[in-house]
C-alpha cells in the first residue's frame, strides 16, 4: 500500500490524505490480520498506527524523500522473532527483515522493495536490487543452516515499478532469469535466482472485471501490476491467486469511475497467502 500523499494535493488535502490512509491501513488489517505488512512511502503515522495494532515495525528512511520510505510490520506478540539487523541498500529503498518462527526452525526473509519510476531509471534500480537479493540469498541460507535452521524461506514484495513480464528484468542480468511475453497472459510464473521465486502477480492478469492491476495510470488510460510479491516455491500457493484490496470498512478505495482514490492510495492493497 502506497503511504504517500497526491503531490497534486494542497498541503492540507495532504495532511487529511494521510489521515485517510492511515485508517484505511488500520481497517484492512483488523478485517485481515495479516502477519506481515509491507508499506512503501509511509508516512510516520504509519509507523504508530501499526504499533497500535500490535505489530513489530521496521523502517528504511531515504535521501529522496523526507518521510519514511519503506515499513515492514511483523504481527507480535511472538510469532515471529527478529534475527539480526535489517539491511538496507546504498540508496535505502531496500529493507530485510529477518524473521524466525518463535516455535520452529523455520526462518524467512522478507525483503521490501521500492524501485523508483521508469522515467527515472527504475528498471535499472529493480535490476539492482534484485541481484543484491540473489548475491545475498545462497549466503543468508547457508549460514542459517549452519546455526541449524532448516526450513530458509524469501518473501520479495514491493512496487518493482515494472510489470512481471518486463524483459529488461527477467533476462538482461545474468543471475536473474525468467520468462517473458509481449502480451500480459503468460504461462510462467518463476523468477529463478539461485533457487526459484513464485511470483504472484501473475495471477492478477486476465482479470475479467476491475480492478485490472494495482496502479492505474491516469496519462495513459490502464493498469499496470507494479506491486509484486515473490516467495521460495516451498511456500507458495499457486492455486490462491492474489486479493486486490478495494473497500475497507470506512469504504471504498476506488472512484465511481472504478480507478484508485489517489487520495487514499494510488496503489492498491495486496493481499497473499504463503504456507508458513
Amino acid at each position: 500500500m502506497d503511504g504517500a500523499p497526491d503531490p497534486d494535493l494542497t498541503a492540507t488535502d495532504a495532511a487529511t490524505a494521510i489521515k485517510a490512509k492511515v485508517e484505511n491501513l488500520l481497517a484492512i488489517c483488523e478485517a485481515e490480520s495479516p502477519s506481515i505488512v509491507a508499506l512503501q512511502e509511509a508516512p510516520p503515522s504509519a509507523l504508530k498506527a501499526l504499533e497500535t495494532a500490535q505489530y513489530e515495525v521496521r523502517f528504511a528512511t531515504t535521501p529522496y524523500l523526507k518521510d519514511v520510505v519503506l515499513v515492514t510490520g511483523f504481527r507480535s506478540p511472538a510469532t515471529w522473532v527478529l534475527d539480526g539487523t535489517e539491511h538496507v541498500s546504498a540508496r535505502s529503498r531496500l529493507l530485510l527483515t529477518p524473521l524466525i518462527h518463535s516455535a520452529s526452525t523455520v526462518s524467512v526473509d522478507v525483503w521490501n522493495v521500492h524501485a523508483r519510476s521508469q522515467a527515472l531509471g527504475g528498471i535499472a534500480e529493480t535490476i539492482e536490487h534484485l541481484t543484491l537479493v540473489s548475491r545475498a540469498l545462497q549466503d543468508r541460507r547457508r549460514d542459517r543452516v549452519g546455526a541449524g535452521l532448516h526450513l530458509c524461506h524469501e518473501i520479495l514484495t514491493g512496487d518493482l515499478n515494472c510489470p512481471p513480464y518486463e524483459r529488461e528484468v527477467v533476462t538482461k542480468n545474468s543471475e536473474i532469469y525468467g520468462y517473458w511475453c509481449e502480451h500480459p497472459v503468460a504461462p510462467s510464473s518463476v523468477f529463478q535466482f539461485a533457487f526459484p521465486l513464485y511470483n504472484y502477480a501473475w495471477k492478477i492478469f486476465g482479470h475479467v472485471r476491475p480492478p485490472h492491476g494495482t496502479y492505474y495510470h491516469r496519462q495513459h488510460g490502464g493498469w499496470s501490476v507494479f506491486d509484486q510479491t515473490l516467495v521460495s516455491l516451498p511456500i507458495a500457493i499457486p492455486t490462491e491467486p492474489p486479493k486486490i484490496v478495494t473497500t475497507s470498512k470506512l469504504g471504498s478505495l476506488l472512484k465511481p469511475d472504478l480507478t484508485p482514490n489517489r487520495s487514499i492510495s494510488d496503489h492498491l492493497p495486496v493481499l497473499v497467502r504463503v504456507a508458513v
